[in-house]
Order: C-alpha cells, then structure tokens, then sequence
C-alpha cells in the first residue's frame, strides 16, 4: 500500500493538538522527533478536499501558536512512501517502554523488563498503538489497577491490539475486537500471536456490525476519537453487562462535557476521569438500560 507522509516542523508543545486534528482526518500513523512530527494517510483517502482541510487546520494552528513563532507559518511538506519504508521507519523509532504495570517492547529488542512488570509484544507495522501517545498509555494505566481476572473485554479500534493484549494478559478470559483498516486485520492477530493470547483474541474487521448483536462483556475500550465516539457510544453500552465498565479516550480533555452527556442519556455512570497532557480518559459504569 503507497501513504502519502505529511511533514510539519512545529514545536513539540503543539504537536498533540495537531495529531488530535489529524486523527480526524483519516491519519493513521505519527511519529514525533523533537521539533517535527510526521503523520501518515493512506494514498487511496487523500486527494485535493483533504489536503484543502489539511492546510486550513495548520492555518488554524499558526494562528494559535503566532507569539511564539513570530507569526511564521507553519512549513510544512507531502510526500508519498512505500509501506514497507513506513515499517523499517518504526523498527528504528518503536523503544521499550514501561507504562503501568507493563513493559512494551517490539519482537526484534531483546531487552526485558523488570521482574513482576507483564510484558507486551507489540510490533505496529502500520497500525496505530504502540504505547507512546497519552491516550493508550492512559488506558494501560487504567488497566493496570483494574481487576479483570476472568473478565470478557470488548476493544473498539484495536490497531495493533496492544490494549485487548493487555487486558488478557492481566487476566480477561476473552476478547472481541474490531477494526476498519485492513492492516489492523493482521497486525493485532498477529500480536495477539506473539503474546500467547491468540486463542483468546477474535477480530471482526469493520465497525461495531461486526459484533456479535447479543454479546455482553464486562468491559469495553475505545480509543479513537470523539466524533467516532459519539456516534457508536449507545451501540458500545448495548454490549456492556449489567455493571460493567467503559473506558474511551482518543478525546482531549475539552471533548469530555460533550462525551459525559450523551454517556447519561446512554445510561453510562462516570466513575472518574483521568488526563495525560491535553488528553483525557472517561471510565464509565453501566447503571441502567432503556
């Protein structure tokens, strides 16, 4: 598959807003290296309308970010690459990390993490989840104080699967996730491999159709972003049991009234709302139905 790479040499401090307005875009990878960020979108969804909406959300960031650049324009460039150069890209940039109780490292780093952290396998080729942004960190912290032994978990917007990984590895009995890109398809299985949970791990590429209609589970994760939020919200608590938990973040923390009240009018209970940086996580609870 050809990407088309967008280049923007913008201020670190800046550059999750601008992944937040990206995301909304159809991007699907980012990298971050000190003062620029490179975003990925697949060639088949960008033509002239997106980069016209490309370039007037920089405009937009310009505008918040002229005292500090003098009122220079953002530069910015495009250009296509091969997925392959995109994979051998990550091979040089995806670190171990640890987050939580986890410790996250690609198949091809022979490092290991301290004793009593779980380790996560996670290679991203081009799916989105690798540990880095505060959202999926937000989640594996979540995660990582939850009791999920012999829990069933539904994870809307797998990626690379890290999150439903994780929630097996911490116990969850099964998972159903479901993604609309097709690298994701094979990403998480794959992942799901590599970490010993692949028996456990079913995969329903496309959207919340894909689940079975009748299934409940005891807690469901969505990392998005909140216009994808909003508008499954009532589809992911009809899958919730009875006094089961939700998690969604992919929302900045402005986006959480918004999200928090169409959550009530969905019967969801807030439980309490966590933030890393500009980004927030909503834990929920299912108190009633329709």
């Amino acid at each position: 598959m050809t990407w088309v790479r967008l280049i923007v040499d913008i201020s670190s401090e800046y550059q999750e807003l601008l992944i937040a307005e990206l995301l909304e875009l159809d991007f699907e990878g980012f990298e971050q290296s000190g003062e620029r960020l490179e975003a990925w979108i697949p060639r088949n969804r960008f033509d002239d309308t997106r980069r016209e909406q490309i370039e007037q959300a920089l405009q937009l960031l310009t505008r918040r970010t002229a005292a500090e650049s003098e009122g220079k324009e953002l530069q910015f460039r495009f250009d296509e690459v091969e997925g392959q150069n995109w994979n051998e890209a990550w091979e040089k940039t995806v670190k171990p990390q640890s987050v939580g109780r986890f410790f996250i490292k690609p198949s091809w780093s022979r490092k290991e993490g301290q004793q009593g952290q779980t380790k996560l396998v996670i290679d991203p080729k081009m799916s989105f989840g690798t540990g880095y942004h505060p959202t999926t960190r937000l989640v594996l912290e979540e995660i990582s104080e939850m009791k999920l032994k012999g829990r069933s978990v539904l994870d809307a917007g797998t990626g690379t699967g890290i999150l439903a990984i994780a929630a097996l590895k911490c116990g969850a009995d099964a998972v159903f996730a479901f993604d609309n890109d097709e690298w994701s398809r094979d990403n998480a299985a794959e992942n799901g491999w590599l970490n010993g949970v692949g028996k456990k791990f079913r995969f329903g590429f496309g959207g919340i159709e894909t689940v079975p209609k009748d299934e409940k589970f005891d807690l469901v994760i969505a990392n998005i972003n909140k216009n994808v939020i909003l508008e499954m919200l009532k589809g992911l608590a009809g899958h919730l049991s009875p006094g089961g938990r939700m998690l969604l973040t992919g929302l900045l923390y402005d986006d959480c009234p918004e999200v928090r009240k169409k959550s009530e009018l969905a019967g969801l209970e807030l439980v309490s709302i966590k933030q890393n940086e500009e980004w927030a996580l909503l834990h929920l609870k299912l108190t009633k139905r329709d």
